[in-house]
């Protein structure tokens, strides 16, 4: 066979994983919106509003959270706004995060919306990154300010395998 036949036939086996893992990646996207979450024992978080088209998408969702649990008067109630751009390295998504309802001391630190950024690759590897605003508490002797700052995490793929 000439050297043409193999190139072509390399592009179609190279193209068919693309668009394998391309329906792989668009099927997990969709089955993350589609569900409901409890990642701690004090939060839970309900999508809505998924839609996807081919290279863009968005998401609405709502969290509860009760960072106390001797005290569950004190819960803070999010509204989070997904955009999700498909890229050549996989995913981003862009989340902002609002609180709609809290009381509290906690309240006071989500005045401001927090703005989180994630990417996800093609096998599924996340990188998140959260932006803080900044928060200036004024009190009768003293200042408080905390600058701005961005915090970076990769959740740990093998964390049920870790024993404590």
């Amino acid at each position: 066979m000439s050297k043409i036949v193999w190139g072509g036939m390399g592009l179609v086996v190279l193209a068919g994983a693309v668009a394998a893992g391309n329906l792989y990646a668009d099927k997990s996207l969709n089955a993350h919106y589609q569900q409901s979450l409890k990642p701690a024992p004090n939060m839970n978080v309900q999508y809505t509003d998924y839609k996807m088209g081919a290279l863009q998408g968005s998401a609405k969702w709502n969290a509860s959270f009760v960072p106390d649990p001797c005290n569950a008067k004190e819960k803070l109630v999010f509204n989070g706004d997904d955009q999700i751009q498909r890229t050549w390295k996989g995913y981003t998504i862009h989340s902002q995060l609002d609180l709609v309802q809290g009381t509290g001391a906690y309240a006071e630190f989500f005045k401001q919306p927090l703005k989180v950024t994630t990417h996800v690759n093609w096998l599924g590897v996340s990188t998140t990154q959260l932006k803080t605003p900044v928060i200036e508490k004024k009190r009768v002797r003293f200042i408080l300010k905390l600058s701005q700052c961005k915090l970076s995490f990769r959740p740990n793929k093998y964390r049920d395998s870790i024993k404590s």
